[in-house]
């Protein structure tokens, strides 16, 4: 059994089973396999409520929240992520998953997605993370009215964070996107966790500009190369094991076919092993956004692997 996080669901939600969780996320499957394992092994549940469910494996923490949006998203999402700190507090975050109905909705800096960035700030800064200490993490739309987060984290201390030398980092982003620069680090790695590593939602960015905006082969293009660049920052060879999971976020459903094919070429995406849903992305002229995943491997699912964590 495992944590499982499945698209295509009509509402947002989880809904568990004996040693075992699934999560509900509201987007349209496209391609590929419905659904990607986030935590392997055994369940065990803390708590489980209509809007939080916290569980834990051998190979870490999970925590996930849905928070109907009230008239500012900007003070939902500060809520939200109070709690989720809270709820993880003394462990390390690794990699955050975040759904926002309407991401697009907006001009300026009453984008929703701006209002989010402005929360989740306010709410890192309020629980006194630093800059550079953010872990991995995605932000995409979907459908519904709630805030939908997911979050894993690990008892190992200082997980390592890693930076694109192609992009500037998200959290130093200038002002022209936003009051709040995005809180979050390209990718994120555990030294216990027998290679495990995230690597954040990536597009067609160089610098802090988009490339090729609005146009979908020449973002593929960047986006790759973006990806070998993380990757070798993480000192991870792309085809030096394969990713557990990848996901590929397409805003337009008529391009999921050359975005498949694209996956298909890049030699670390398998069949089976990567879904693609029609969502919206952070910026409105993107047209995709891809997110890889190396999941916790045997040795650090082993029971005696967490206690020897614990200490």
């Amino acid at each position: 059994m495992a944590v499982e996080l499945r698209y295509g669901a009509q509402t947002a939600g989880w809904r568990t089973t004996s040693g075992g969780l699934t999560l509900m996320v509201p987007v349209p499957v496209l391609a590929g396999a419905e659904s990607g394992i986030l935590l392997p092994g055994d369940v065990i549940l803390h708590e489980e409520a209509p809007d939080c469910v916290h569980a834990e494996t051998a190979c870490g923490h999970f925590v996930a929240l849905k928070m109907p949006i009230a008239q500012d998203l900007a003070a939902t999402s500060e809520r939200l992520y109070d709690s989720l700190l809270t709820k993880l507090d003394g462990l390390s975050l690794l990699r955050i998953w975040n759904f926002v109905p309407a991401i697009n909705m907006g001009e300026g800096e009453a984008e929703n997605y701006q209002r989010f960035c402005t929360g989740r700030a306010r709410g890192f800064a309020g629980r006194g993370v630093p800059l550079g200490a953010y872990p991995a993490a995605s932000a995409v739309g979907c459908q519904g009215d709630a805030l939908l987060t997911f979050a894993v984290a690990t008892t190992e201390p200082e997980p390592i964070h890693f930076e694109n030398p192609l992009q500037v980092p998200a959290f130093h982003y200038p002002k022209e996107y936003g009051p709040d620069a995005p809180a979050f680090s390209r990718a994120t790695a555990c030294g216990l966790a027998d290679g495990a590593l995230f690597v954040s939602g990536t597009a067609s960015v160089r610098g802090h500009l988009t490339v090729h905006p609005g146009e979908l082969a020449g973002q593929l293009t960047v986006t790759a190369e973006n990806l070998r660049a993380i990757l070798g920052a993480a000192k991870r060879a792309p085809g030096g094991g394969e990713p557990s999971w990848c996901c590929a976020y397409v805003r337009r459903a008529e391009d999921a076919a050359p975005v498949e094919d694209w996956l298909r070429a890049q030699g670390w995406a398998r069949l089976g092993r990567y879904t693609l849903v029609q969502s919206d992305i952070c910026r409105k002229d993107l047209m995709v956004e891809v997110e890889l995943s190396w999941s916790p491997g045997r040795t650090a699912c082993q029971p005696d692997a967490l206690e020897a964590a614990r200490g």
